[in-house]
């Protein structure tokens, strides 16, 4: 058990209520109740909107969290473009210092609009006395290949990598989701580093091997069935899939593809899949809450299809993998970390001529779906949530001395 005071800073939205309750989504939630299993004086330091559910949130459900346990929430301003961010500088940095200074251990993120509380931490941390965790988990802000580079996107992109290398260099430890990152930011260096995947699977929810074999033998005889969910934005290769779907019309391949999700390119997807051909089957669904409906719902398909254009670690593919779904992926390295050839089919990044090439041969081959099915079921039995925090558990105890 970890004692000292912990803090974790964050960028992510908790609101309160005209009653005075604190709320947030119930997946955030479930992952706050993991930490304060392992820390016993844990605080955070986030922007609370009063009296109304953080704009982009309204469809999420809002969980409260008054009585999990946590200690103090230092109060940032909501951030929602520029003019507010230059307006909150001062004030939120004034917070950072506040709950730096209250915490012995920091514990803060590479990502955050409109940059992350790290920023903040890199210039108090000279001044102050605690131990620093820092955590690379997202790489939104690298420069994308689905894009022109903008003035803006090339100054996100330097800021982070100079400011989040300046972070891991002071950190004490260092948390990656993914070689990848580690090696970005640090080469051959892994000292006080740990590689710990983004899982939030639970146990409960990993379906039973003789479960999927079952499913897999009604499936038998039906067209190979793909589902494709995820943001539906350029980075997720959206464009990929839709140009893949025109070449398996010319192949006549018999399949039935799922586009599942929100985002700017879902009028796209959404028209997409009012199209009609013989052999191509097309659906759309909106985003499905993170329970059990959508994890029933994934044992409906064959196989998950991920396209992935950056280096960010998918967690979808964890979610399917539970379920018995192999994968068709994009070869980037935050695939490669967390599949194998047993499990998972690649393509080059961006070839949308090679993934239809790879769903046409597997139309045709149930058996190697049935494959990589149970190789992915067999690779989730020790990658669930609760693992996850446990892993990290033992390594800040070693790393920090505690």
């Amino acid at each position: 058990m970890i004692d000292l005071p912990y803090t974790v800073f964050v960028e992510l939205p908790i609101y309160r209520n005209k009653q005075g309750q604190l709320f947030c989504d119930s997946l955030w939630a479930k992952d706050l109740r993991l930490h304060l299993t392992y820390i016993s004086h844990f605080s955070l330091c986030c922007p609370v909107i009063k009296d109304k559910i953080p704009q982009g949130y309204e469809s999420i459900t809002q969980e409260n969290i008054d009585d999990i346990g946590i200690k103090q929430v230092f109060e940032l301003r909501y951030c929602v473009g520029f003019m507010s961010t230059f307006i909150n500088f001062f004030p939120n940095f004034f917070t950072v210092w506040q709950a730096a200074k209250y915490s012995k251990i920091v514990h803060s993120a590479g990502s955050g609009w409109p940059f992350p509380s790290t920023f903040y931490l890199v210039f108090l941390w000279p001044f102050m006395h605690f131990k620093w965790v820092v955590n690379i988990e997202s790489s939104f802000w690298m420069l994308s290949r689905s894009s022109k580079v903008t003035p803006r996107a090339w100054l996100s992109h330097h800021a982070h990598k100079i400011l989040l290398g300046i972070a891991l260099k002071m950190a004490d430890a260092r948390i990656f989701t993914q070689t990848f990152y580690q090696q970005y930011f640090l080469g051959q260096d892994n000292s006080r580093s740990m590689i710990n995947a983004a899982s939030w699977v639970d146990a409960e929810k990993i379906i039973s091997k003789e479960s999927l074999i079952q499913n897999q033998a009604q499936k038998s005889n039906t067209h190979l069935k793909l589902i494709f969910p995820t943001r539906l934005i350029a980075d997720k290769g959206v464009h990929v899939l839709i140009e893949a779907v025109e070449h398996l019309k010319k192949m006549n391949t018999k399949v039935e593809l799922t586009i599942m999700g929100s985002g700017d390119l879902q009028p796209l997807c959404k028209q997409t899949c009012t199209t009609v051909h013989p052999t191509v089957k097309l659906k759309f669904l909106e985003a499905l809450p993170y329970d059990s409906i959508f994890f029933n719902t994934l044992q409906m398909y064959d196989l998950i299809v991920v396209a992935n254009l950056k280096e960010e670690q998918p967690r979808n593919i964890f979610d399917a993998f539970s379920q018995g779904l192999g994968a068709i992926a994009s070869q980037t390295k935050g695939v490669q970390d967390i599949t194998s050839s047993s499990n998972t089919v690649y393509f080059d990044v961006g070839n949308a001529e090679a993934l239809a090439n790879i769903i046409n041969d597997l139309s045709v081959n149930k058996a190697k779906v049935n494959e990589l099915g149970l190789a992915a079921l067999t690779s989730m039995l020790q990658t669930t949530h609760a693992n996850m925090h446990e892993t990290r558990r033992i390594f800040l105890e070693k790393t920090l001395a505690l």
